[in-house]
């Protein structure tokens, strides 16, 4: 997978918020992806998303 998902995943893998959410590393890999991809399209289909 690519696009903003990814990248912000990978951007925000160890905020002190996210890690907090989900203290394992690996899970929140699994996750965060998935987490910001819905995001971004939710964003770009409703509102606006800038890159």
């Amino acid at each position: 997978m690519t696009g903003p998902g990814r990248i912000l995943a990978r951007a925000f893998h160890d905020d002190p918020m996210f890690t907090y959410i989900q203290p394992d590393p690996a899970r929140r890999a699994a996750v965060l992806p998935w987490f910001f991809g819905a995001a971004a399209r939710l964003g770009a289909k409703y509102g606006r998303l800038d890159e």
